[in-house]
């Protein structure tokens, strides 16, 4: 009786602060009408994988544009409507494909607005908006224009999520095995076509049989016909992201010459608004001290000491 009133509470408090969020959703999609984006991650999910939404707990809103100047264009209406950049960082000032934002009437809810469908150019090599948008789904219990992944396209992301996960070593969660284990579930013959045809990306079926062999171990997930195959033919493709500094090493190898130079100043030179947030550091000498402690750590990671 004890553990179940305290698993009813924690339920109660997870409702009231999916409120939050689907409130501040409604209020971004409203600000961004006409524009094409695409709810990602647990909010999505909760939608229609779950069979209500507060049995996916989430942390905050993550929205996905087309491309940069899209991004822009959304940080400048979201501005225009009260709301702030988290840590002063633009989209065109950001190392990462994604900038963090604080809606102006629930200050505890952050909205990641995103360009790329993953962090990791290695990774999400080849993920083309048009492609996710035309195979999205409404999430009409959400919002009028609120639309998520289509369920190969989830499952995809979830297993490249992971994937990415892997350096900081909180790719097991087991929340995220779950959504892996629905998700397989949703996916039909033809998902899986797509998902293990030969002309599929090796990265991505390589990190898709492993999250779904982890997800099997978990939840006794069935897998597909061909997994084994396509692992097979992707066995050479493992990133191995999960070996010191292999993350930032292995983004940057996936970027072209232009990306890199740009990708490597955004990440040696971010904004000093972004150094003072980050590093909790106030005044020139606290914020020059920032920037030589960021340059060590980057460092560190180029040679093989990090993530």
């Amino acid at each position: 009786s004890a553990l179940r009133a305290r698993l009813l509470a924690l339920a109660r408090l997870d409702g009231m602060r999916l409120l939050a969020r689907e409130a501040s959703a409604r209020a971004a999609l409203d600000v961004l009408a006409g524009q094409p984006c695409l709810l990602l991650k647990g909010m999505a999910l909760g939608h229609w994988l779950y069979p209500a939404p507060e049995l996916r707990p989430g942390c905050d809103v993550d929205l996905l544009v087309a491309d940069l100047a899209q991004a822009e264009a959304a940080v400048a209406a979201l501005q225009a409507a009260g709301w702030r950049l988290a840590h002063g960082v633009a989209p065109h000032q950001a190392s990462d494909t994604q900038v963090a934002l604080v809606d102006p009437a629930r200050r505890g809810v952050v909205l990641d607005l995103n360009w790329s469908l993953l962090n990791h150019a290695a990774l999400g090599r080849g993920i083309a908006f048009d492609g996710l948008w035309a195979r999205a789904q409404a999430l009409p219990g959400l919002h009028p224009q609120a639309r998520g992944l289509g369920p190969a396209d989830a499952l995809l992301h979830a297993a490249l999520h992971r994937a990415g996960n892997r350096a900081a070593g909180t790719h097991d969660r087991l929340l995220w095995l779950y959504d892996l284990h629905l998700l397989a579930a949703r996916c039909d013959a033809a998902d899986w076509a797509r998902l293990l045809a030969p002309a599929a990306d090796p990265v991505q079926v390589a990190a898709l049989a492993d999250a779904l062999a982890a997800a099997q171990a978990a939840f006794a997930t069935a897998l597909p016909p061909g997994l084994e195959a396509a692992a097979a033919r992707s066995a050479e493709a493992d990133l191995r992201l999960d070996a010191p500094g292999a993350f930032d090493r292995t983004h940057l190898q996936g970027l072209a010459w232009p990306q890199r130079l740009r990708w490597l100043w955004h990440k040696l030179l971010p904004p000093p608004a972004f150094m003072r947030h980050r590093y909790d550091a106030h005044g020139p000498l606290a914020l020059a001290a920032a920037y030589l402690r960021r340059w060590g750590v980057g460092l560190r990671r180029a040679l093989g000491a990090g993530r």
